[in-house]
């Protein structure tokens, strides 16, 4: 068996923390087999006509994560601040061979159509039950190329009119903040040009508000500041 890249391992790593937590309840996890073939040859996919101009090469390699799943369900247990979160991460170059998210006809307007397609999800956090996605758009001549987040409820908030929202961050970057975050829900508003004030953001906050008060304290190994200033930026 292959070893362990050094972004496998803060995925495992993290895995562990959150497993190891005595304030935490773990309702699910899953660490799945390591993965060879497509993740050492990412070249192979210029020869796809869909992907000839996309940019999947030695950046995403470095940082992917080669499992069949990495993912865990988990929530703070009782008597503690209430905090719950989950994430569902796997091979990069798998994902990308998965079709673009499906929506029923009509419930998707224009002017998102060509993003939809464009999208692979890299996490959805199926055991929550939210629908919430983060996906990478598969851009010709886009380097690097986006992360953007599903939402549902993003159309209901005041001067939005699609449930997408384009992520500030890169893919490598993504995972690194799941390691932080543990999926925290909502985490990925942090690293959003968006606005959190208002009624439909109200328990995303205070959620985001008790991780950063709890997790200094669970996973004394993170710094939270950057997040703590990211939250108070979009207040």
């Amino acid at each position: 068996m292959r070893p362990l890249s050094p972004g496998e391992q803060s995925q495992v790593d993290s895995l562990n923390e959150i497993r190891e937590c005595d304030a935490l309840e773990v309702d699910f996890f899953e660490r799945g087999d390591l993965l060879e073939g497509l993740t050492e040859n990412p070249e192979i996919f210029s020869f796809l006509g869909r992907f000839k101009n996309v940019n999947l090469g030695a950046s995403l390699r470095e940082c992917n994560i080669r499992v069949t799943e990495i993912s865990c369900r988990w929530r703070t247990a009782e008597g503690e601040p209430e905090v719950g979160g989950e994430f569902r991460l796997g091979d990069l170059y798998e994902a990308i061979l998965n079709p673009a998210p499906q929506f029923a006809e009509g419930t998707v307007s224009p002017g998102d159509l060509e993003i939809y397609q464009q999208l692979r999800v890299i996490d959805f956090p199926q055991h929550a039950g939210t629908g919430n996605f983060c996906a990478i758009r598969l851009q010709e001549h886009v380097d690097p190329l986006e992360m953007w987040y599903y939402d549902m409820r993003l159309s209901t908030a005041p001067g939005y009119e699609s449930d997408l929202i384009k992520m500030e961050l890169t893919y490598c970057e993504y995972l690194e903040a799941v390691v932080l975050t543990k999926g925290v829900f909502g985490w990925q508003y942090l690293f959003t040009d968006i606005s959190l004030r208002g009624q439909v953001f109200s328990e995303t906050v205070a959620r985001l508000r008790r991780m950063i008060e709890v997790f200094p304290t669970l996973f004394p190994n993170h710094d939270y500041s950057s997040l703590a200033a990211r939250l108070e930026a979009r207040l």
